[in-house]
């Protein structure tokens, strides 16, 4: 079975200036992965799910780890804070 990855730009990562887009995939996520930092904004609006931190510069590491879990059969969260294809995750995570 396969999963899913969704690369997920949060914004300034608070609930009120999110997209309403990016807190409903994280919702129905499984897993949510991000630098500790995102992670921390995130927890409390998501306290069911499995967090998976990471440090600075482990950005492979955490692609690496996403798509392992996705195709484990997961539904995944790959976040970061602003927009994924700009300062994000997204181009990263495509290679």
């Amino acid at each position: 079975m396969k999963g899913k990855i969704y690369v997920v730009g949060m914004g300034p990562g608070n609930k009120e200036n999110m997209s309403f887009k990016a807190f409903d995939v994280m919702k129905k996520s499984d897993i949510l992965i991000g630098h500790k930092t995102y992670i921390s904004l995130v927890e409390g609006l998501f306290p069911d799910k499995e967090l998976i931190r990471s440090a600075m510069k482990k950005e492979i590491d955490r692609c690496n780890e996403t798509l392992k879990l996705a195709e484990s059969g997961k539904i995944i969260s790959l976040i970061s804070s602003g927009e994924s294809g700009v300062y994000g995750m997204a181009g990263i995570m495509l290679e």
